[in-house]
């Protein structure tokens, strides 16, 4: 799914009730450039930013008025140091726009389009205004098929609600393009995992946790619950990922871990990850014993698996099973 709303230019027929006097041919071309300056912004700005700047813009286009009937200057009333004019700086954003400070606040396009995008910004924001309830939704995902003739709004409220449902989900929110360095097959078992976690009552918590070498997909219960079950780790260099599964008490699963698998086996007897020396003051050290031999490992390197697949996800399923058998199951 799309995250602006796709608008075939031949398509745009403008409701009468929305020209207010003007030429139909300008109104469109109007229409048409704002759209594409909000699918560039969407498509090129980060999450925040995006939003942020097309807010912006339509709060201004909302409240502002033009300057003369010339209709190429935005004014703010009763302060007119808050203007949008054209520009021949350099563009600071994606979209065209440029927010300065400088010698009062100036919000600035360049581009060839300078005259219908202004009137384009005025226009719909104002249709946006009549629609109701998704009026800054209607803008920021660009729907200008709401000023067409004949339109239906609610329609194309569901329509739009269903592209900010999957653009919050794990896989919408994957489907950025910080995250095309993943490849299909990690990207299949991020999906499958997050179909099996859901279905035991544990979920993603609705926010990724990112620092510089990776970022972290978080499971807990409920999907609100403070305790994280489970990270997938997606490595910024390369696009690998990395299961991590958290249990405390690693001795009441000892005979299950000594006849697992051998890739879950391994996940908790395997040489490094030590803390003995350290485990009179770590918090974070699990001892336990396997097959006789006594492991005082770091709690961040057990239950580790490195470049997990969907073929073996009955058996980390069934480990999450063996140590928390009261995990409800659909």
């Amino acid at each position: 799914m799309k995250s602006t709303v796709n608008i075939n230019y031949d398509n745009i027929t403008i409701a009468s009730e929305h020209l207010n006097g003007c030429d139909p041919g300008h109104c469109k071309n109007a229409l048409w450039s704002i759209y594409n300056v909000i699918a560039k912004t969407k498509k090129t700005s980060t999450d925040h930013w995006q939003n942020t700047n097309l807010d912006i813009l339509y709060a201004i286009g909302k409240v502002a008025s033009f300057k003369d009937d010339g209709m190429a200057t935005l004014i703010l009333p009763e302060d007119e140091k808050l203007e949008i004019k054209s520009t021949s700086k350099k563009n600071l954003t994606a979209s065209g726009f440029t927010i300065s400070n400088k010698g009062g606040q100036a919000l600035s396009y360049k581009g060839d389009d300078f005259a219908n995008v202004i009137f384009g910004l005025k226009l719909f924001a104002s249709i946006c205004e009549k629609s109701g309830a998704y009026a800054a939704q209607f803008f920021r995902y660009g729907d200008i098929s709401i000023a067409c003739s004949g339109a239906d709004i609610p329609a194309r409220e569901k329509e739009i609600q269903a592209i900010i449902d999957y653009e919050k989900s794990l896989m919408g929110i994957l489907s950025q393009e910080r995250f095309n360095i993943i490849s299909d097959r990690d990207r299949a078992f991020i999906a499958a995992f997050d179909k099996e976690m859901n279905a035991i009552g544990y979920n993603f918590i609705g926010n990724l946790s990112s620092v510089t070498k990776y970022t972290e997909i978080p499971y807990s219960k409920g999907g609100t619950s403070k305790t994280i079950f489970s990270r997938i780790r997606i490595w910024h260099e390369n696009g690998e990922i990395v299961l991590r599964l958290y249990f405390t008490n690693i001795d009441k699963c000892r005979s299950y871990i000594e006849n697992a698998p051998a890739h879950i086996k391994a996940a908790f007897a395997f040489e490094g990850g030590d803390c003995k020396d350290c485990m009179a003051t770590c918090k974070s050290v699990k001892k336990y014993a396997i097959d006789g031999q006594e492991y005082y490992k770091c709690c961040h390197s057990i239950a580790r698996f490195n470049n997990p697949i969907v073929e073996k996800m009955p058996d980390y399923m069934a480990l999450l099973a063996e140590f928390f058998p009261k995990i409800k199951q659909v």
